[in-house]
């Protein structure tokens, strides 16, 4: 059992005892006993990543729809600012979606998409791209504006000198044509300022043109002929001082009556006409009032404007038909602003609908006639609308939201990571997990995602966005199930802590504040369980000064000072991080982060790292010069010692503590070192390191490490890394679980893929190659006759764990015969 053992010291180090917190009922399916003594796979076995947290869409912001039918059949095509749609390779800045899968739309783009438009320009039906990019599938000269017909990209001559925002086509009498506008200067070699024509043949201008950016254009009649409407912030067009919003009539440009600004307009963002039944009507999104009537939408029919009220005056980013309950309305998507979310409505016979939360910034809506009745598809920096996680793009139904394709992963950052019984908890910065709401923290068990309760949505006060910075389930006599620790006010008076007991949250006590005037709420950054002398108790540190200076420890009834507490820097990272660690004078309590001093703010110096034994706190060693922000207990073949990670003014760095002093481990990272875990991946155990960097000594190692004394350079990236696209990723959070039978590590963060083209969001598995001992049930280390009788209930429940034990599918006697030799066998 030593391997056992080995693999889960550090989760036995941080709570402080031996309560083993990983079942194995329901969890692995054994094909035969063999299969659990050796190696998971045999021969050949390589560790690697799983695929069942993929991001489900888009790794980035949509800005444009289209309906458009490539010749094998119509198909969704969405246009954006992201890298790749679902991970499928060439799908940057443009994806094509068929109902059921994603697909490159002739390899892509190599920048920004911001408008679409089907048109015909004598060449056959096509889709033409607008946007910032210098190629479309590899095909120079298609700077801003691109053409595809279904097969390949091709350039319209002469092309657009800048951005390109908005396309619309028109018939000015003399046949349809492809306008464009946006912030460009020349088209086609010629001056255009902002807006101009495409005939097919050549590129015009529309007069002297736009005196400041267009972001929208459409064709309605406001009573004196069919004209293209076009609206952005400009206050001239073609000489004619207008005030954002002008119409070109095909010969020449005229004033369009101007809807009711109100103050601080910032012009027009969305123009949409639609016909709710009474005739056609000009919608548009900005900031209007008139007659005490304020709203962001403002709708104008038979040359009058009339202000749509609505419950919030912020601006509306899209505008689009939308079916609700069998009847079409007018759905208008506002951007989330601070803390307050956005949401999503629709105008129905002149009452107002809400259909939900969106969160970031909606773009784009598109209402589509597809094989299985209507659907309105919303894009934009999304990642959860009305409820439902998504990632750039979600499609309502008429009755609800949701994703595409759905996510399995988280769709914020992942901070914290927790090992339970059958499940494993995460927390962090995130409103969804595996497309069901979830706020700040989930629970992952069978393949499943699950919510724990309301989560926590709120913040102590004006400070901050709400956080789970840790989680530890604890079962303790003063405290019994998930201790959830961060920047929140869990709604019943307990700030930064709050215990989840399977059914409900509830507080501990007041939890912590902080009365200094650099900080407006408390945060609790890491938990651990340690036995000072008195039992087994829970201790919380953070960033607080009430009851308690930087940690405390929690009697059943109160949080207990210790010995003064610790003075902690109140701004910059305020990661902190607890571990259990005998260095040989005795079981003692790290305490690890930006810490100036022990025994309180005005107590002895430390440098970031102190150590209490229960009694009082005394330096460890020398201390260190940079913030430590993960601590965990290793042998890596010289004794246990502890090692210490974190980030100094030249980078990240990772030390050993051996009882007397401190040295470096291997190179220097060029970003912080931010989590540590022991994990055995089938070559033996051994010490990872996660973070922000991407490079070690020069090395290449995408934000994950392991520590390999034998290896040159001592620390190699594991299995490609993680990334995330178009910036940097990192990694927050690492927790080693047993996964169908062998042990995995599962990683967290923030990052899109894993490995070299793995699709993975902000939560990742890597399979290693080590089984975990079938016959220990229970997973406690030791082989007992409660083994036997988790083994029985997992027999009668028909669970996969008991019922596959032989290779046969029957469900009977034989498994227990087969449990019972393997029980015999041991565990190596």
């Amino acid at each position: 059992m030593d391997n056992i053992s080995r693999v889960n010291a550090s989760r036995k180090d941080r709570t402080g005892n031996s309560i083993q917190r990983w079942g194995m009922r329901g969890i692995v399916a054994a094909v035969s006993v063999a299969a659990w003594t050796t190696a998971a796979g045999g021969q050949g076995c390589e560790p690697h990543w799983s695929e069942e947290f993929a991001s489900g869409d888009l790794d980035g912001a949509a800005s444009a729809l289209a309906w458009f039918d490539d010749g094998t059949g119509p198909a969704l095509y969405v246009g954006g600012s992201f890298f790749a749609a679902a991970g499928v390779p060439e799908t940057r800045g443009i994806a094509r979606w068929d109902g059921r899968e994603w697909s490159s739309v002739g390899g892509g783009v190599d920048g920004l998409v911001y408008s679409m438009a089907v048109h015909d320009d004598g060449t056959g039906p096509a889709l033409f791209v607008g946007g910032w990019f210098s190629a479309a599938g590899g095909v120079l000269a298609t700077s801003h504006v691109a053409k595809w017909n279904g097969s390949v990209w091709s350039p319209l001559p002469g092309d657009t000198d800048s951005l390109v925002i908005a396309m619309r086509v028109f018939d000015d009498g003399s046949g349809a044509s492809l306008y464009i506008g946006g912030n460009f200067g020349r088209a086609g070699g010629i001056d255009a300022n902002r807006i101009a024509k495409w005939d097919g043949a050549s590129w015009s201008p529309l007069g002297s043109g736009i005196s400041d950016i267009v972001r929208t254009m459409d064709v309605f009649d406001d009573g004196s002929g069919p004209a293209l409407h076009v609206a952005g912030r400009f206050v001239n067009a073609g000489g004619l001082s207008v005030e954002y919003l002008a119409k070109w009539t095909g010969q020449s440009w005229e004033a369009a009556s101007p809807p009711p600004y109100g103050p601080r307009s910032g012009g027009i963002w969305d123009l949409v006409v639609w016909d709710d039944g009474a005739g056609p009507a000009l919608y548009a999104t900005g900031r209007f009032e008139d007659n005490g009537v304020t709203g962001g939408v403002a709708r104008k029919r038979g040359g009058q404007w009339e202000v749509l009220a609505s419950p919030s005056i912020r601006i509306p980013f899209a505008l689009g038909p939308i079916d609700v309950g069998g009847r079409q309305g007018m759905g208008v998507a506002v951007q989330q602003i601070g803390r307050e979310p956005g949401s999503v409505g629709a105008w129905i016979d002149g009452v107002w609908h809400h259909l939900g939360d969106v969160d970031r910034v909606p773009r784009s809506m598109l209402r589509v006639e597809g094989p299985t009745g209507p659907r309105t598809y919303l894009v934009g920096l999304l990642s959860a609308v009305g409820g439902s996680g998504v990632r750039g793009i979600a499609v309502w139904d008429g009755s609800e939201w949701s994703a595409l394709r759905p996510p399995g992963g988280i769709n914020g950052s992942v901070r914290a990571l927790d090992a339970g019984v059958e499940r494993v908890y995460a927390g962090g910065w995130f409103q969804s997990a595996g497309g069901a709401a979830a706020v700040r923290v989930a629970a992952y068990e069978g393949g499943v995602w699950s919510a724990l309760g309301p989560g926590f949505p709120s913040t102590c006060g004006a400070g901050g966005i709400p956080s789970v910075e840790s989680l530890l389930e604890v079962d303790l006599p003063s405290a019994r199930g998930v201790v959830a620790g961060g920047l929140f006010s869990a709604g019943f008076l307990s700030q930064a802590i709050a215990v989840w007991d399977g059914a409900s949250w509830a507080g501990l006590a007041q939890g912590f504040s902080v009365i200094s005037a650099t900080d407006t709420c408390a945060v609790v950054m890491d938990t651990a369980v340690f036995d000072d002398g008195s039992g087994p108790a829970l201790f919380a540190a953070g960033h607080f000064d009430t009851p308690a200076w930087g940690i405390a420890r929690w009697t059943g009834t109160a949080w207990a000072d210790l010995a003064g507490g610790l003075g902690v820097f109140p701004w910059g990272n305020k990661r902190m991080c607890l571990r259990v660690h005998d260095d040989g004078t005795g079981p003692a309590l790290y305490v690890g982060g930006r810490i100036w001093a022990a025994g309180g703010p005005g107590g002895f110096p430390v440098r970031n790292i102190a150590r209490w034994n229960g009694q009082h706190w005394s330096r460890v060693g020398q201390g260190l010069e940079m913030f430590v922000f993960a601590l965990e207990e290793f042998d890596d073949g010289r004794g246990p010692a502890l090692f210490a990670a974190g980030a100094s003014s030249t980078g990240g760095e990772v030390w050993r503590w051996e009882g007397a002093a401190w040295t470096r481990l291997g190179g220097r990272f060029d970003a912080e070192a931010a989590a540590l875990a022991v994990f055995d991946d089938g070559t033996g155990p051994a010490l990872y390191v996660g973070g922000s960097f991407t490079s070690i000594d020069g090395r290449p190692a995408r934000a994950l490490a392991r520590w390999d004394p034998g290896a040159p350079g001592q620390w190699i990236e594991v299995a490609g890394g993680v990334a995330q696209a178009g910036q940097g990723a990192s990694v927050l959070a690492l927790e080693p679980v047993p996964h169908q039978g062998v042990w995995s590590l599962l990683v967290g963060g923030w990052f899109s893929a894993v490995g070299q083209s793995v699709d993975s969001q902000n939560i990742a598995r890597l399979i290693g190659c080590r089984s975990v001992c079938y016959p220990d049930c229970d997973s406690n280390g030791t082989l007992d006759i409660f083994d036997f009788l988790c083994f029985q209930n997992s027999f009668v429940l028909g669970e996969p764990y008991a019922c596959d034990c032989d290779p046969d599918p029957a469900c009977d006697i034989f498994d227990f015969l087969c449990f019972q030799n393997a029980f015999v066998a041991g565990c190596p």
